[in-house]
């Protein structure tokens, strides 16, 4: 088990000027330092153990044991400080100017290799007891795995808030800024001969312009019709980990023992042992570093930059309601994405429109077909452009003269990107192969987002007691979306569940017209070797399977709308979720100061109902879940086909125990 890490401390500094001498200009200086100390952290530092152990239905199942690789190197430190100065300065009757900067300096430090106790697979738990592993794989330091990044970013604006007549202002600014990343990675002349790309290059200083157009227009000057709106280019820079492990991984600085059968393997895995060998068997020991993942940055990367336009109708209503009404248009011009440089393919394309990264063995395993074996992995950030959404909004508010308010919105959005990398400190080999994909790599359309949530409603209200001195005051709040959604994929043990064999398991799954097709879909009745494996009784379990996979996608509507093709990425949605919070606030006087007292409830339906508030879920650990279990190949005339065990025997969600349980706070605060 590895616990989450969260310690940050802050120190800051805030002085506020009133400028008389300027027509009331004001201007705000802070200095800040930050220090956070995130990640993983175990007390228990044990190799990673997997095992293949015999599924109920004949199929199989991985348990995984040890200290997970993410905790293995400790917690993540980051550094910061901060100088922000704002100056307001009024311009005649109509003008208010702004100008300010803003720099921070930061340093990210990731001590310690992940990996860095070694991964065993075992096929069994014989082999286990016997010590022999199917794999072992180990990361090894040598030299870049306690780099640290550093860098500094600028930022300086100037905007004007101009209103030239009653009931309208119109507002533009322009800001500039820029990342400055510290020192680069050594050159690795391989990486460079292979792939034409320069590991000690990263991007350099560039200005980014963000020009910001806003209105607003106030129809009869009674603030009951309210127009406002605006236009502009927004950025941000991306997590400062994908510019930190490019430091660490360039293919030398963090090497990759890898024992197996594998292409690229330094020989066959070593007797398990707990204290982490450097070594295969017969293998070369440590007298050069082996090879290891290369991760490259563009070294024209841009900062994600986003034009975004909203505009907005507020109307007072009839009996004291305000309903507005709201759209918001975005497009990027400059998002993330990881592509893999490995990569030799496509090969060929399969019966069901799939596009081969590799071939595969009979047993099922995926044979990547990559341009070298002696680079376990070369994956680059690069930009990409085409995310685009559209948001709908519409609310209804109410404030009573009895201290009570009520608010209720319903928002209807569509997302679109072409990945959606939420691993923000995780390789680019993890994001890079997130990415559910049946079709070309270098097909970069973009597709349903992960943050694609089409319905959200919200209601909120908050009432105050009448009484002033002992005030009281009460809030409760609702929100209701669609679920997350995902992508049903393969799975498999030993190097199977890789069905495009690109080196990544995040292969939708094809679903049939139907399943008792043998054309269509190819199922194994052959089970345990202790078992009944006679032509009758493997007919008789297959038969089951089909049946069983065929009623799980008519009761799934996701399944039954795709029937025919591939499953599309992200197309399919867990269960309605829903967030309620209610809190009490009370003051009780004590003479000239109050005391504050304050109890929140997170999830209140769990609270009143341990089967309400349940949060469902079709993922574990993030990772989209698997649907049909890869067992091996068919070979004939028609080429190679997957085959498959389908033993899931309902449609039931994981329940998220941790999200699902509610919490309650209580805080107390004292005001002088």
């Amino acid at each position: 088990r590895a616990d989450q890490v969260f310690e940050p401390r802050t120190v800051a500094f805030q002085l506020y000027t009133v400028l008389a001498g300027l027509g009331g200009g004001s201007n705000e200086l802070s200095l800040s330092r930050r220090s956070i100390s995130f990640g993983s952290r175990s007390d228990a530092l044990q190799p990673i153990v997997n095992v293949a152990l015999p599924g109920p239905s004949g199929g199989h199942t991985t348990v995984i044991a040890g200290t997970p690789a993410q905790a293995q190197g400790g917690a993540m430190k980051s550094r910061n400080v901060n100088l922000r100065d704002d100056l307001a300065v009024p311009l005649g009757r109509s003008h208010v100017v702004s100008l300010g900067f803003e720099a921070e300096w930061f340093r990210l430090e990731a001590p310690g290799v992940p990996n860095a106790l070694g991964t065993w697979t075992f096929a069994s738990l014989d082999s286990l007891e016997d010590g022999l592993a199917e794999r072992y794989e180990l990361a090894l330091d040598f030299g870049s795995a306690d780099v640290p990044l550093t860098g500094n970013q600028v930022a300086a604006w100037i905007g004007d808030s101009w209103r030239p007549g009653a009931g309208f202002s119109l507002t533009a600014g322009l800001r500039a800024e820029f990342l400055q990343v510290g020192d680069p990675p050594p050159y690795n002349r391989l990486v460079d001969s292979l792939f034409g790309r320069r590991t000690d290059q990263l991007p350099g200083r560039r200005m980014h312009l963000s020009p910001r157009l806003g209105f607003t227009w106030d129809h009869g000057g009674t603030g009951r019709n309210l127009l406002r709106g605006g236009v502009g280019v927004f950025t941000g820079r991306p997590p400062l980990a994908w510019y930190h492990v490019p430091l660490q991984s360039y293919g030398i600085g963090i090497g990759t023992l890898r024992c197996g059968t594998e292409a690229g393997d330094q020989g066959l895995p070593p007797p398990f042992d707990r204290d982490a060998p450097v070594a295969c068997l017969e293998g070369e020991g440590l007298d050069r570093p082996p090879p290891g993942n290369v991760e490259l940055v563009d070294p024209d990367l841009r900062l994600a930059r986003t034009v975004r336009g909203v505009l907005a109708y507020e109307r007072e209503l009839p009996g004291g309601l305000v309903g507005t009404l709201e759209a918001l248009l975005t497009r990027s011009l400059s998002d993330f994405v990881f592509v893999n440089l490995n990569l030799a393919g496509p090969v060929r394309t399969d019966s069901t429109g799939r596009v081969l990264y590799g071939t595969f063995e009979a047993s099922g395993r995926a044979r990547p077909a990559r341009i070298t074996d002696s680079l376990p992995g070369v994956i680059e950030l690069r930009n990409v452009a085409g995310t685009h959404s559209v948001q709908l909004a519409a609310s209804l508010a109410r404030e009573f003269s009895e201290g009570l308010s009520l608010l209720a919105s319903y928002t209807w959005s569509r997302v679109r990107d072409v990945q959606t990398p939420l691993r923000v400190y995780n390789r680019g080999s993890v994001n890079w192969g997130s990415r559910a994909i049946s079709g070309r790599h270098d097909d970069l359309t973009p597709g349903i987002s992960l943050n694609h949530v089409p319905h959200r409603v919200a209601l909120a209200g908050t009432w105050r007691a009448p009484w002033r001195r002992w005030t009281t005051e009460l809030s409760l709040m609702y929100v209701g979306e669609s679920g997350s959604p995902f992508t049903w994929i393969a799975y498999g043990t030993g190097g199977r569940g890789d069905l495009n064999a690109d080196g990544a398991m995040n292969d939708p799954v094809y679903i049939p017209r139907n399943a008792f097709d043998e054309a269509e879909i190819t199922f194994t009745g052959v089970a345990g070797p202790d078992d009944d494996n006679s032509p009758e009784a493997v007919a008789i379990r297959e038969n089951a399977q089909r049946m069983a996979f065929e009623q799980f996608i008519g009761l799934n509507s996701c399944l039954r709308q795709q029937r025919g093709r591939i499953l599309e990425r992200n197309s399919c949605r867990e269960p309605w979720a829903q967030t309620t919070a209610a809190s009490v606030r009370q003051a009780i006087p004590i003479g000239n100061r109050v005391l504050e007292a304050r109890l929140d409830v997170f999830n209140l339906l769990n609270l009143l109902h341990r089967g309400w508030g349940l949060r469902r879920t079709a993922r574990s650990s993030g990772l989209d879940p698997g649907l049909l279990e890869h067992v091996g190949q068919t070979v004939g005339a028609a080429g190679q086909q997957p085959v498959f065990r389908f033993s899931k025997t309902d449609g039931s969600w994981n329940v998220d125990r941790v999200a699902s349980a509610y919490q309650l706070q209580l805080g107390l605060r004292l005001q002088f």
